[in-house]
């Protein structure tokens, strides 16, 4: 009977885990993108090269064509952070500050502060709700 309760228990709490993840609004999915990013390059791990399973999970079907295709190559910088560098504090001090959703969109202003290095860079990331998910479809740059 209690290996039954665990079992159930355990079950329980990955279904709410699941769900939580897909039920993540516009701001906090940002936020956990960029985290996510960020960490990943201070690692040394390129997402975009090394990890596109990832990826095409938190980023539109629409920009996961480009960000695969040889005209991302060309780009010359990173496409989520607007730069060829970054901070490695960002993954804990990016911020986002969310706008209104309108039907399966929303834009929402992602701000890396200023740092010793670098000068403070805010840029409009446009999501949109695909599969139940908030997903990354565009960013620009101010």
């Amino acid at each position: 009977m209690i290996k039954r309760t665990s079992l159930l228990l355990l079950v329980v709490l990955i279904g709410f885990s699941v769900v939580r993840a897909q039920t993540l609004g516009p701001d906090a999915a940002a936020r956990d993108f960029y985290r996510w990013y960020i960490r990943e390059l201070n690692a040394d791990r390129f997402p975009i090269r090394q990890n596109r399973p990832e990826i095409r999970k938190r980023v539109s079907a629409r920009l996961a064509r480009w960000l695969f295709s040889p005209a991302y190559s060309e780009y010359g910088a990173d496409y989520f952070l607007d730069l060829q560098d970054w901070d490695h504090g960002w993954a804990k001090t990016v911020a986002v500050s969310g706008g209104t959703v309108k039907g399966n969109a929303v834009n929402v202003i992602v701000t890396l502060p200023k740092t010793q290095v670098f000068e403070r860079k805010v840029m409009t990331v446009s999501l949109v709700r695909q599969a139940g998910a908030w997903k990354i479809d565009r960013v620009r740059g101010r």
